[in-house]
């Protein structure tokens, strides 16, 4: 099947476009995701991604390196993470009503 993109915008932490399949007349909006992982950045990044979510008509599909947690409970290794570090992509995730998929395989690689 063949598939074309068409880049809408574009930022240092994001790719944004329309994916559209030439076998079916079906298309939807991408977004590349790729966090640089410091709260002042991630709240902008949540900021900009709110702003597409709120202009978007078709379906949308958002995934990358979020490099944000949802819950206290998903840290793992590593220092230990406070409410506050993980507020906004919270906040982002339920604003858009955005639906975390299920892992499969390899959590970290």
């Amino acid at each position: 099947m063949e598939v074309s993109f068409t880049m809408l915008e574009t930022a240092e932490q994001y790719i944004h476009g329309e994916l559209s399949s030439h076998a079916r007349s079906g298309k939807f909006l991408f977004t590349a995701v790729y966090d640089l992982h410091t709260i002042v950045v991630g709240l902008s990044l949540w900021t900009t991604l709110r702003n597409i979510y709120v202009q978007v008509q078709e379906p949308w599909l958002i995934m990358g390196d979020f490099n944000a947690i949802l819950s206290l409970k998903d840290k793992v290794m590593g220092t230990q993470v406070q409410e506050y570090e993980i507020r906004g992509f919270k906040e982002f995730t339920e604003d858009c009503n955005i639906s975390k998929l299920p892992a499969v395989g390899r959590s970290f690689t």
